[in-house]
């Protein structure tokens, strides 16, 4: 969404900031993270993508940092941490 929203030069600099953070960026799609999402997508309001997002998340006992409101409904199956909403 930077590079949508604030341009090509600030996606960049929050791009290295990301990399040189001690944060861990995952992403791995298997049959596992496939089948929780499709089961996190049939029970909640959420998209496939997010789905997949949580799915990862909860596989890898990580905090999923988000700005997304939808992500809520999730509280009592993942860790979650809201950013400011628009």
């Amino acid at each position: 969404m930077t590079l949508y929203e604030k341009g090509e030069e600030e996606a960049e600099i929050r791009f290295a900031m990301l990399r040189h953070s001690t944060a861990e960026v995952v992403w791995e799609m298997n049959e596992v993270v496939t089948l929780r999402a499709a089961k996190i997508k049939s029970q909640n309001t959420l998209s496939f993508a997010d789905a997949v997002i949580a799915s990862i998340a909860v596989q890898h006992g990580a905090i999923l940092v988000h700005k997304d409101p939808e992500y809520e409904q999730l509280k009592d199956e993942l860790q979650l941490e809201a950013l400011p909403y628009k």
